[in-house]
């Protein structure tokens, strides 16, 4: 998570798609999730406690880390003092809630489960990533650029993101589970 959250950190302040998208691919935030699902399904609440935790501390990592790497970008001189977040590209689909962003939030949920146990799943993490990394790295690059305003429209949209992708993800095991039963061979007697 540290090193999705510098290189997300550095994608928000540039404007890098590739950045993002590379931050997105290395963070590992797709186990976290489909445990809570999991746990939430199974009603086992400790695990459920455990997943949404690590999951917690680890995008919290990672909005550390771009913190930590704006605010080396800004001792060094790399970043104009008169930088505002909320006005580069990625500014305003990262601070503000809308449709867009919890559509893909859901599809994302839905998409991780799905591919939770099949091979190549860990490449479907990016899809869940796509709605977590980027936000948590904007929180922690506001912070380092002293404003809080964009950073709470970030936050919002990471914490509405993760509470999309377990909801979906739960939605989706469930019919998962559903569809496993009305399918599977009935004993020969």
């Amino acid at each position: 998570m540290i090193t999705a959250g510098v290189i997300a950190g550095v994608g928000v302040i540039t404007g890098s798609a590739v950045l993002i998208v590379g931050a997105m691919a290395i963070s590992p935030d797709l186990l976290p999730v489909a445990a809570a699902a999991i746990g939430i399904v199974e009603r086992r609440l400790q695990v459920t406690a455990r997943a949404l935790r690590a999951l917690t501390l680890g995008l919290g990592t990672a909005a550390l880390a771009a913190f930590a790497a704006t605010a080396i970008l800004r001792v060094f001189g790399r970043i104009p003092e008169d930088l505002i977040l909320a006005d580069t590209m990625m500014g305003q689909a990262l601070t503000q809630l809308g449709p867009g962003s919890l559509i893909v939030a859901a599809a994302a949920g839905v998409a991780g489960m799905l591919a939770f146990e099949r091979p190549g799943g860990a490449a479907v993490g990016v899809a869940i990533s796509v709605t977590t990394i980027p936000a948590a790295a904007y929180v922690g690059a506001a912070m380092a650029m002293g404003r809080d305003d964009p950073m709470l429209g970030a936050l919002g949209v990471l914490i509405a993101n993760v509470v999309l992708l377990v909801i979906a993800s739960t939605i989706t095991l469930i019919l998962q589970r559903r569809r496993r039963r009305r399918i599977r061979p009935s004993p020969q007697t």
